[in-house]
């Protein structure tokens, strides 16, 4: 077996505490902030895009934050890196897992048809489907709708409905 150990993002928090306003965490964190944390992370989508992966289960969870006290600033970590997907010549290594909340509709619907083709689909369908880029950019939108104002685009409404099937209807837009 080939295997990497990545160092320990120590001393980091959740991007989900950036946008809990109950967290006082959040409190720490000024629009200003939330704004660089968005152009930073996008930065970071766009340079995994040019290696030609794709994140794959790219969600909230995944990312952990680092305040520089010098600057002021936040550093950026992407984890759970096993998730991305990888083109290795023609074969497409692709991810097993995947958050409905952040995935696209064009995802959800592949995976929901999976599911119901295929009643023994494992992992909830998510094995075996190729992502692209537009389903990362779809997530980083809804991540970014979150960092600035703390709240899911598809439920940042009261509505009928879970969030994948906002998404999928696209009510919110």
């Amino acid at each position: 077996a080939v295997g990497y150990v990545m160092p320990a993002a120590t001393d980091t928090v959740s991007l989900d505490a950036l946008f809990a306003d109950t967290n006082p965490t959040s409190k720490a964190a000024s629009f200003a902030d939330r704004v660089f944390v968005a152009g930073v992370l996008s930065l970071l989508v766009l340079q995994i895009h040019r290696t030609g992966a794709i994140i794959g289960d790219f969600n909230p969870a995944n990312i952990r934050l680092r305040q520089v006290s010098t600057a002021e600033r936040w550093t950026l970590h992407i984890i759970d890196t096993d998730s991305f997907q990888i083109r290795i010549g023609s074969k497409v290594m692709t991810t097993n897992i995947g958050k409905d909340e952040y995935s696209s509709p064009r995802l959800i619907n592949l995976r929901l048809a999976k599911m119901k083709n295929d009643s023994s689909a494992r992992n909830l369908g998510w094995m075996g489907l190729e992502r692209v880029r537009a389903d990362d950019e779809y997530a980083l939108a809804v991540i970014i709708f979150r960092i600035l104002l703390s709240a899911h685009p598809m439920q940042a409404k009261p509505g009928k409905g879970s969030t994948p099937d906002n998404i999928v209807g696209g009510v919110f837009p």
